[in-house]
């Protein structure tokens, strides 16, 4: 059951290649900065998929 809200989650929160670009070039932001730029993401959203892509946006 875990994991098939995980899975849920994930695919909510998908993001687009422009998307994870914006994340990449702007990794130096805080969250609420790059939540600001990614508006229907939220600020969990934008943590997990920095993790995900190795990224250290505000901190994550």
């Amino acid at each position: 059951m875990h994991v098939a809200a995980w899975l849920l989650l994930t695919a909510l929160a998908s993001f687009t290649y422009g998307e994870e670009c914006v994340l990449r070039q702007n990794q130096g932001n805080t969250i609420d900065m790059l939540q600001r730029q990614l508006r229907s993401k939220s600020a969990l959203d934008i943590r997990r998929k920095c993790i995900e892509l190795g990224l250290n946006c505000g901190g994550a």
